[in-house]
Parts: structure tokens; C-alpha cells; sequence
């Protein structure tokens, strides 16, 4: 392609670009197609996390932690286990 080929076919697509642009702005006179939402809070965040450990095809181990202070509970399941919640405390806490 020769060079001044090249001109007219950039300088084509950048006028039909101005165009395009120019074309869908509105009028003045005319209100915005959308008016701005009014801030909202951020959505509320979940307090309870859970997490299900599965460790080598075993029996699932399910830990619950509170994401407002970061205290854990702990499940363990199986045929010996008793299937009830222990407490793991906060992990700043003197309770372990």
C-alpha cells in the first residue's frame, strides 16, 4: 500500500471517530441520560467465615471463625470423634 493510502485511510477512520463522538453527546438544553446514584454504604461483609479442611480423603474437619475479632471454633467429625464445637479463642487471646 502506498503511503498516501495510508493517509487517507487513518485520517477516514479518525474523522469518523470525531464524528461518532460528536454525533451521541447530547444537546445542551438536554438533562443527562442518568443522574448519579447517592452514595450507598459499602455492602455489608459476612461475620461468620467457614473453612472445610479435608485432609488425605479423611473426615472433614469444619473451622468457624468470627471476622469481626477473629475467634475460631473447630469441628471435627468421624466415627470417634464426639461431633461437638471446641474453642480455639482469638488468635491475640491467652485462651488456646
Amino acid at each position: 500500500m502506498r503511503k498516501s493510502q495510508v493517509l487517507v485511510v487513518t485520517t477516514s477512520l479518525v474523522a469518523g471517530y470525531i464524528l461518532a463522538i460528536a454525533s451521541n453527546r447530547p444537546t445542551a438544553g438536554q438533562p443527562p441520560a442518568l443522574e448519579a446514584l447517592p452514595h450507598q454504604p459499602a455492602a455489608a461483609v459476612w461475620r461468620f467465615h467457614t473453612t472445610v479442611v479435608n485432609k488425605d480423603g479423611t473426615y472433614p474437619v469444619l473451622i468457624l471463625t468470627d471476622t469481626t475479632n477473629g475467634h475460631c471454633w473447630i469441628l471435627e467429625s468421624g466415627p470417634q470423634e464426639e461431633e461437638q464445637w471446641r474453642d480455639l479463642g482469638s488468635p491475640g487471646s491467652s485462651k488456646r
